[in-house]
């Protein structure tokens, strides 16, 4: 596996729910950016603390970015736009997240693909969500691909989030991004969001489930995961 992970630390699922003492145990490496004090980041972002965000993470060499729950997936919008090559936009999730926002020019995570769009890097938008599997999972080994992942398109058998679910199994998951990695096509990054903080009513069950996930996917992406990486 090229490059660490990183883990963003908003609203403390990965510390709280054990997913970085687990990871510290096993030996595995990661670098942990606490964005706990930044304020105005859940669900909508203030445009004074992009640049802030930027900064505590900076440079954003990792493959693997573990970006905490769903209400900071705008931050695939804020990654994606470093990327220095035309790319594909390849998003799993249970939402299109390509709503106009409630605030002109307030990012959110529900609106954040439209910046996305807006990107003259980004040449496409491929969905995969609650119509099905591999639907357009067609790309060229010249083709370089930006991955994006809600977790809520699992269902909550596999994962416990704050938003609507879809029916999605982790093999599923995994079975698509195995179709991906074998055409051949260049990877620049993955995103993974998802889960359920301390304010959205976690609970030991869902604290447990979500780390079993969140190790089954991490040890996924650090052995099976085999595809042709590109720098981003």
């Amino acid at each position: 596996m090229k490059g660490e992970n990183l883990i963003l630390n908003f609203s403390d699922i990965y510390t709280r729910g054990g997913l970085t003492e687990t990871l510290l145990q096993r030996g595995e490496k990661f670098r942990l950016a606490d964005l706990s004090s930044v304020p105005g980041t859940s669900c909508y972002l203030d445009p004074l603390s992009r640049a802030e965000i930027l900064s505590a993470t900076a440079p954003v060499s990792e493959h693997f970015r573990w970006i905490d729950t769903g209400d900071y997936h705008y931050v695939s919008a804020l990654f994606s736009s470093l990327c220095d090559r035309p790319f594909t936009l390849l998003l799993f999730d249970n939402h299109p997240d390509d709503q106009t926002p409630s605030f002109e020019g307030v990012l959110s995570c529900g609106s954040w693909v439209l910046e996305a769009e807006n990107n003259p890097l980004c040449r496409r938008i491929v969905r995969e969500g609650p119509d099905g599997l591999f639907d357009s999972l067609d790309f060229s080994p010249s083709e370089n691909i930006y991955i994006s992942i809600d977790l809520d398109v699992l269902s909550t058998d596999c994962v416990r989030t704050d938003w609507s679910q879809g029916e999605w199994t982790l093999k599923d998951l995994k079975s698509a991004l195995d179709y991906v990695a074998a055409s051949g096509a260049g990877i620049l990054a993955v995103d993974i969001c998802g889960g359920l903080s301390e304010s959205k009513g976690a609970t030991g069950e869902s604290d447990r489930i979500n780390l079993a996930c969140y190790l089954e996917l991490f040890d996924y992406f650090k052995h099976d995961f085999k595809p042709r990486y590109v720098c981003c």
